[in-house]
């Protein structure tokens, strides 16, 4: 089984990190992009309407100013590592609950679903939310 669950992680990082986003696609994206280039955390949840995420926002921040770089596709990588921390705190908590064997034919829907799949490669929040949903669960 563990042979099987690597190539599930495999899976799912070949079909996030592949295609992450090189342009803000979605509805306040070209906003998260901004304000996460921003060099002031306080100044830019001023700036941002209401609705902007702060934990999504600071996040951005923090990795803008690890990396050198300074693009889209960087910003889309937040959304996919708080995916993984997700997809792998679906994957322990189904395993409690249902045994190694179920918790792994589990994580398949969970690579395709096309929502999932659209949140975890662009510059949303909701990755991000369902990663430490699920982690807090």
């Amino acid at each position: 089984m563990k042979k099987y669950f690597w190539l599930v992680i495999f899976l799912f990082i070949i079909s996030r990190f592949c295609f992450l986003a090189n342009y803000p696609h979605f509805y306040d994206s070209p906003e998260y992009f901004r304000e996460s280039l921003s060099g002031n955390f306080f100044e830019s949840i001023s700036r941002s309407h209401e609705s902007i995420h702060p934990v999504y926002l600071f996040l951005t921040q923090v990795f803008q100013k690890i990396t050198p770089f300074n693009n889209v596709w960087e910003i889309s990588l937040v959304s996919t590592i708080f995916g993984l921390v997700g997809f792998l705190s679906f994957y322990f908590l189904t395993k409690r609950l249902f045994g190694d064997k179920i918790a792994l034919l589990a994580l398949i829907p969970l690579i395709f679903f096309p929502h999932l799949w659209l949140i975890q490669t662009n510059v949303l929040h909701e990755a991000v939310e369902q990663g430490l949903f699920l982690l807090g669960l």
